[in-house]
C-alpha cells in the first residue's frame, strides 16, 4: 500500500495545461482545459466536505476541477498547495487576494488563466491531482459497484479508510478515514464464513498483504478501532474453507509474536408470470415492441414482449439477473405523471415479468415505460438516458481495464480483449448520445486503454473481484 507521502511531491501526470480559476458565488472553481473523458468523473470531498476534487475516472491523475470555499483561509491555501503544486497555488492565492489582478511571472513559463480570462505567468505546472487523491476518488466511486458482497464491501471500506488516514494532514477527506474504516469493521464483524468462501482468491491474497498496514494506519489514530481489526485478523471461524486458509498475517509487524492464520471473520412477492412467451421458447427473432421500454443506465436488460391487455400492461424482460427491479409507467406531460409501479418478478423461466394496472382513460400512445432499481428517481428523457448509459459503460470499461492490469497474468490476452471490447461499447454509446469527441476518445482507448500506474502492482480491491 502507498505510504503517507506518496504523490505529494509532485506526483502528477506531466503536461503543460491551462488551469482557469473563477469565482462562482462563494466558491472558487479551478478547472483544467482537459474536459472529462468518456468514463466521466470521480469525486472526492476534502476539508470536511467544504471542498471538492474531481478527476477523470479513466485517467485518475488528471485534474478536471477543484472547488474551494471563498475567501481562501489558511486551510484552503494549504490544500491548494498540496493539490495544485506550489506555483499554481501561489498564483491562485495572489489572484484571490487581488480579486483577479495581475499575478506576475516571466516569459516562457506555463500560463495560468484566472478571474474571467486575466492571465499571468508562473513556473511550469503539472496537470492533475496527487495520485492518492485520485485513487481515493475512484475507490469511493467503486463502493457503489453493484453486486459487491458483504465481505468485499467490508475490506474495501477498511482499505479506503486506511488510505484516507495516510493522506497528508490538512486535506480532511469526507467521509473521514476513521468513518470509512469503522463502517468496514462493523460490516466485517457480521461477515459469515460462507461469504468469505465465495470471495476471489486474488482479493483475499491482497487483503492478507494489506492487513498489517491497515492496522498501523488505524492504530496511529484510534487504538480501539485497531484492536477490533486485530481481533478480526486473529479470528478463525469454523467452515471458512480452503479459499481463505492461505491468508496469513505477520503479527510481529503489529505487536510482536508468531504469525497467525487469517480467517476473516428479499425480493418482492412474485407477480403472475402469465403464459410463457412463445417466441422466447423458440429463440425466434421478434418484431419491435409497440410500446418502448427504457432501462436505467446501469441495466443491460432486453425486452422480450410488451403488450397492453385491457387495463393491464404485461412486460416480459430478459438479461436482468435477480436483483430487485421495478417497472414504472408514466403518462406523457410536463413533467410526466406516474401511473403505476410494478415489481419485475421472477418466473422460474429465463425471463422476468412485470404486470402494471393502467386506467382506461390513458391511451397507449401516451405511455412512458421504464425499468429501474430505484423507483423513486425522476423520469429521465431518452437523450439523458443515452448520455448516462454512455458514461456508465465508460466507467465499466475503465474498471475492466484496471482489472485486466491487476489480473494480467491470469487474464492474459483475453482480459485485454475484454477491456477493448468494453471501450468499443462505450464508443458506440457516446456516438448514439451525439458526443463524437468522447466517442472518438473511447475508440482510441480501445486500441490503447489508459492504465493507472498503480493498477497492476497495488490495485483497488474491487478490481480483483
Amino acid at each position: 500500500m502507498s505510504g503517507p507521502d506518496d504523490g505529494f511531491e509532485p506526483a502528477f501526470e506531466r503536461g503543460f495545461e491551462r488551469l482557469v480559476a473563477n469565482e462562482v458565488d462563494d466558491r472558487v472553481v479551478i478547472t483544467s482545459d482537459r474536459p472529462p473523458g468518456p468514463a466521466g468523473l470521480a469525486l472526492v470531498h476534502l476539508l470536511g466536505g467544504a471542498a471538492g476534487l474531481a478527476v477523470d475516472t479513466a485517467e485518475p491523475r488528471l485534474l478536471v476541477s477543484f472547488t474551494l470555499p471563498h475567501p481562501l483561509g489558511d486551510g484552503e491555501r494549504a490544500a491548494a498547495r498540496q493539490v495544485l503544486g506550489t506555483p499554481a497555488a501561489d498564483a491562485l492565492d495572489r489572484w484571490a487576494t487581488r480579486r483577479g489582478g495581475d499575478v506576475g511571472g516571466r516569459d516562457g513559463d506555463t500560463v495560468l488563466e484566472v478571474g474571467g480570462g486575466r492571465a499571468g505567468r508562473v513556473r511550469p505546472i503539472v496537470a492533475g491531482p496527487v495520485s492518492l487523491l485520485g485513487r481515493l476518488a475512484l475507490g469511493l466511486e467503486e463502493l457503489t459497484r453493484p453486486g459487491l458482497t458483504s465481505a468485499e464491501l467490508a475490506v474495501t471500506l477498511v482499505d479506503l479508510g486506511a488510505l484516507a488516514l495516510d493522506l497528508s494532514p490538512g486535506l480532511d477527506p469526507d467521509p473521514a478515514g476513521l468513518v470509512l474504516a469503522a463502517a468496514g469493521i462493523d460490516r466485517w464483524e457480521e461477515v459469515t464464513p460462507d461469504e468469505w468462501s465465495e470471495t476471489s482468491e486474488d482479493l483475499l491474497a491482497a487483503t492478507s498483504r494489506r492487513t498489517a498496514q491497515w492496522y498501523k494506519s488505524l492504530h496511529a489514530h484510534d487504538a480501539s478501532l485497531a484492536g477490533r481489526l486485530e481481533v478480526l485478523m486473529r479470528s478463525r471461524p469454523e467452515g471458512a474453507g480452503a479459499a481463505v486458509a492461505h491468508l496469513r498475517l505477520d503479527h510481529a509487524d503489529l505487536v510482536g509474536g508468531p504469525p497467525v492464520t487469517l480467517r476473516p471473520a428479499s425480493a418482492p412477492a412474485a407477480a403472475a408470470a402469465g403464459a410463457a412467451p412463445a417466441a422466447a421458447e423458440r429463440g425466434a427473432a421478434r418484431a419491435p415492441a409497440p410500446i418502448e421500454v427504457l432501462f436505467a443506465p446501469d441495466l443491460d436488460g432486453r425486452v422480450i414482449t410488451v403488450e397492453r391487455d385491457g387495463h393491464h400492461l404485461v412486460v416480459h424482460l430478459g438479461g436482468l439477473g435477480d436483483d430487485p427491479l421495478w417497472l414504472r409507467v408514466h403518462q406523457t406531460g410536463t413533467p410526466p405523471r406516474l401511473l403505476a409501479v410494478a415489481p419485475v418478478a421472477e418466473t422460474g423461466r429465463p425471463w422476468r415479468t412485470a404486470v402494471a394496472l393502467i386506467g382506461p382513460e390513458v391511451t397507449t400512445g401516451d405511455l412512458l415505460v421504464d425499468v429501474t432499481a430505484t423507483p423513486s428517481e425522476p423520469w429521465r428523457s431518452p437523450g439523458t438516458r443515452r448520455t448516462q448509459r454512455a458514461g456508465h459503460l465508460g466507467r465499466e470499461a475503465a474498471h475492466r481495464t484496471r482489472r485486466a492490469a491487476a489480473l494480467g497474468r491470469s487474464l492474459g490476452r483475453g482480459g485485454r480483449i475484454e477491456a477493448s471490447t468494453a471501450w468499443l461499447d462505450c464508443a458506440r454509446a457516446w456516438e448514439a448520445a451525439g458526443d463524437e469527441r468522447r466517442a472518438e476518445q473511447a475508440r482510441r482507448f480501445a486500441d490503447d486503454p489508459p492504465v493507472p500506474s498503480w493498477a497492476a502492482s497495488d490495485p483497488l480491491l474491487t478490481d480483483l473481484r
